[in-house]
């Protein structure tokens, strides 16, 4: 035991030196493994970032880089955590083929442990790609085809449809189904001629007739006649000044003599042309009970008949071309269509109309997905306030009270947001003047960024761009 002792005495020193000799490695080894810990945990959270941050630049539909790097960035800022041991991260994003967006984020880390063997900092970074494509998609395209659209308006919303409609079927998904359907309205909307015997519509028969009729009349003679000078004088028409020279007229004045019995032609015409009017409130403002006919309007023609949902791209864009313009403003009626195109109820279910993608009962089982979550959108534009409103006795829509048609409008867009169906409505006022009919319609949409004021031409392109865009799903693909 005493030799014991004395051995460790004198091996103390030695022991001491080869501790502190492998102490070094000991810690770096062990900070190697903290530090490296740490950094796969920030190398996480980075990639949760910038997956996070990629699909909040893409939602925003920015074309410009440094715009999309800076909500990029603002969202990383926020977002980071750890600031004290980061450096601030570099960001790029790239556009890549088939509208992907490729988002990148660098930055160095300090070490903590591993410092001691001169490893300071280590760099983690993290790269996401964003895919833009198409699912199942029904949107309903609510168009003002009044007259005060003609000329070049007409002409510029033509194109910007068209565009919308091009630019989703590009990025369509192979897998999904995308149906159009377009609702062109003025003071009424045309179902067209094939609904006048639905269950749910009013129309009366047409009545074409022509029928002898007899009137009391009587004979006048003149008597007293005499000339008359009427002096020349001046006018102005199209801001120039004309000179009308002086002239003679013969002025008499008439007896009234015998009764006599005169024969005539009387017409009795009440043709129907495609154009509906609303039910009784509050039943205008509800896509419910059908059993309620929506009444027809006879001897008045509208725009041109609506275009139920389908996916032929072809007839779409056949039928914007189609498009023309006349009659006042009702919002409320295009409204209700729009509503009714993309419902799964009556009278336009989804199994109606030039496609035969859904199911005979309405339900949403695409062909080609089995039962599968269908995106519902309407996109409404005017460009201007509602001019006409319904006269429910009269069963039309020529009243003249803009706050009646305003409060049903209101009215219309809190019942669509309230579906089941989860229904977006998009709206766009195109070089619209008025800022109560801006107010309504930013109201009328899903959020205020759903809301686009046009105030010309391109402004208009750039909105329903801004639209189609937004119609497609967002996805990381890498």
């Amino acid at each position: 035991m005493r030799i014991l002792k004395k051995f460790i005495k004198n091996i103390k020193g030695n022991v001491s030196i080869a501790f502190a000799i492998s102490a070094v490695p000991m810690v770096a080894v062990m900070g190697a493994g903290l530090d490296y810990a740490k950094g796969q945990q920030v190398n996480a959270h980075f990639q949760n970032m910038v997956d996070s941050a990629a699909l909040a630049a893409a939602a925003s539909q920015s074309e410009s880089i440094s715009e999309l790097e800076a909500i990029v960035g603002d969202y990383i800022s926020r977002n980071m955590k750890a600031k004290g041991k980061l450096s601030t991260p570099v960001v790029k994003v790239t556009k890549l083929e088939d509208g992907k967006l490729k988002v990148t984020i660098k930055s160095t880390l300090e070490t903590s442990l591993i410092r001691v063997i001169g490893i300071d900092s280590f760099e983690v970074k993290a790269k996401s790609i964003v895919t833009r494509e198409f699912g199942n998609v029904d949107v309903a395209l609510v168009l003002d085809n009044t007259g005060s659209m003609s000329g070049s308006r007409l002409t510029a919303l033509k194109s910007a449809a068209r565009d919308l409609v091009n630019t989703m079927h590009d990025a369509k998904s192979e897998d999904s189904v995308m149906r159009v359907g377009i609702v062109p309205f003025s003071d009424y909307v045309n179902i067209g001629l094939s609904r006048r015997n639905a269950s749910w519509a009013d129309i009366p028969d047409d009545v074409n007739r022509r029928e002898r009729r007899y009137r009391w009349n009587y004979r006048w003679t003149r008597y007293n006649c005499r000339w008359k000078y009427r002096s020349g004088y001046w006018y102005w028409r199209d801001g120039r000044r004309f000179y009308r020279s002086g002239y003679r007229y013969r002025s008499c004045q008439w007896r009234r003599g015998a009764r006599y019995r005169q024969a005539y032609w009387h017409y009795t015409r009440s043709i129907w042309y495609g154009c509906v009017a609303s039910r009784n409130h509050p039943y205008n403002t509800q896509d419910i009970r059908s059993d309620l006919k929506i009444p027809g309007v006879m001897n008045r023609r509208c725009s041109r008949e609506l275009t139920p949902l389908t996916a032929d791209k072809d007839a779409i864009i056949r039928e914007i071309g189609r498009m023309n313009a006349s009659g006042s403003t009702y919002i409320p009626a295009g409204l209700m269509w729009g509503w009714r195109v993309v419902s799964n109820a009556q009278p336009i279910n989804a199994s109606d109309g030039l496609s035969d993608d859904h199911d005979d009962d309405g339900s949403d089982d695409f062909d080609t997905g089995g039962t599968a979550k269908v995106n519902k959108s309407i996109v409404l534009m005017t460009d201007g306030e509602n001019t006409r409103s319904p006269r429910y006795a009269q069963k039309d829509h020529q009243g003249s009270s803009r706050s009646t048609s305003d409060r049903l409008t209101a009215e219309i867009c809190r019942n669509i947001k309230a579906s089941s169906e989860e229904i977006t409505v998009y709206t766009v006022a195109f070089e619209v003047t008025d800022n109560a009919t801006k107010n309504m319609l930013r109201s009328c949409a899903t959020s205020p960024s759903h809301y686009f004021d046009a105030t010309n031409s391109a402004k208009l392109a750039e909105a329903f761009e801004k639209i189609a865009k937004s119609l497609a799903l967002l996805r990381i693909s890498q």
